[in-house]
């Protein structure tokens, strides 16, 4: 069973939602199969301090799906969250847990490298194509011409919210298989982690995407403020960088919408936020139902706890939001005085997937968000 867990872990990046939804449904019920088996097969099943939260996040979940408007699309959107869940379960039980990481690290491997090869090579071609048809789509036409690293996800920010986490958790692997170099000839798993690390880095560069670096960038400095590891020197620096940030989201804000076309601006989120919260006034206990969530101009608010609310109601908000100050609570502690540097880089790429949420959807993608419900298992399971 952890064979077929793991190779479907190295597939689910590369199955889109939005451009193959039935293949997607497909890997995600696979996974939840796998999953639920392994419980039942290796007798796993056992209570948690986190049963409660789940709990209510669970029932959030299912009064959304009885109270909504579009039933099928809802019932198809809880067996997402329900695969997650599973997920979650599966690595904070699992004692080999720290088998899947190469898995993941060498999908995002390859990930990365498909997504440059898609960027200089095809893109070119694709684009000089739609250039000479008179019929392309001007859609398509725009896309290509912002030049940004975006496949096998639908939009340059997603590709990033995904790299960002596996670039921690992937130089957290480095750092401890280099403790453990100096007693062997070679190590190839941290050769492999190591090129990886550069490759993903190299692509994430090439994403150009600003809100995955701020949400690094914070979780970094979460996590040096919970080591107490932050001198004033340091802290100094990190508000330093946080204002010239602040800065470049301020520039964008007021230019002359030259970011905007497709890639969405500042203030193009603000109105959808404001829309938002006007959906969620007016649904405020139920929510619209899972998957339902649609306003002017977008299906995603683009802050995915708006988002959440407005689809599950206060319940399940009260409880996303209770799951994730329980991760970063728990995790804040466990890393202290931790000498594992795994656990701090799950912690940071957790934290950064949170943080990113708040100017993004990718909470919604499962192709990104199984892999924080995967961080949520090892941060907080009890033999860490």
């Amino acid at each position: 069973m952890p064979f077929l867990i793991a190779i479907l872990i190295f597939i689910r990046p590369l199955v889109s939602g939005q451009i193959n939804p039935a293949l997607d449904l497909a890997v995600d019920i696979l996974l939840f199969l796998c999953c639920a088996a392994s419980f039942v097969l290796e007798k796993k099943i056992r209570k948690t301090p986190y049963d409660k939260i789940i709990f209510v996040f669970i029932l959030s979940l299912l009064i959304s799906c009885v109270f909504s408007s579009q039933k099928l699309n809802s019932i198809i959107q809880f067996n997402k969250y329900l695969t997650c869940i599973f997920i979650f379960y599966y690595f904070l039980l699992e004692k080999k847990r720290n088998n899947f990481l190469p898995i993941v690290i060498i999908s995002a491997l390859f990930i990365s490298l498909y997504s440059l090869f898609h960027f200089f090579v095809i893109s070119r071609y694709a684009l000089c194509y739609l250039i000479r048809e008179p019929n392309a789509d001007k859609f398509t036409i725009d896309f290509f011409l912002k030049n940004r690293a975006f496949y096998p996800f639908v939009s340059p920010n997603l590709l990033g919210g995904y790299l960002t986490i596996v670039l921690a958790i992937s130089l957290g692997f480095i750092f401890n298989r280099t403790k453990q170099f100096l007693s062997k000839k070679s190590d190839l798993l941290l050769f492999i982690s190591s090129i990886s690390f550069l490759v993903i880095l190299f692509t994430l560069f090439f994403t150009n995407s600003l809100g995955v670096w701020g949400a690094l960038f914070v979780a970094c400095g979460l996590c040096f403020i919970s080591r107490r590891k932050l001198s004033k020197r340091g802290i100094i620096c990190f508000w330093i960088i946080f204002i010239f940030l602040a800065a470049i989201v301020l520039i964008r804000y007021n230019s002359d919408r030259c970011f905007s076309g497709l890639m969405i601006t500042v203030s193009d989120r603000l109105v959808y936020w404001k829309d938002s919260l006007t959906v969620i006034s007016k649904h405020i206990f139920a929510g619209v139902g899972l998957g339902n969530f649609s306003i002017e101009g977008s299906t995603y608010a683009y802050n995915s706890y708006l988002q959440f609310f407005a689809e599950t109601g206060i319940l399940g908000f009260v409880s996303l939001l209770g799951i994730a100050f329980i991760f970063i609570k728990n995790g804040s502690k466990k890393i202290r005085n931790s000498k594992d540097y795994l656990l701090i880089s799950l912690f940071v790429a957790g934290t950064a997937f949170l943080f990113q949420n708040i100017l993004d959807f990718s909470f919604f993608i499962t192709q990104i968000s199984f892999l924080w419900w995967m961080a949520l298992g090892f941060v907080l399971s009890e033999d860490k």
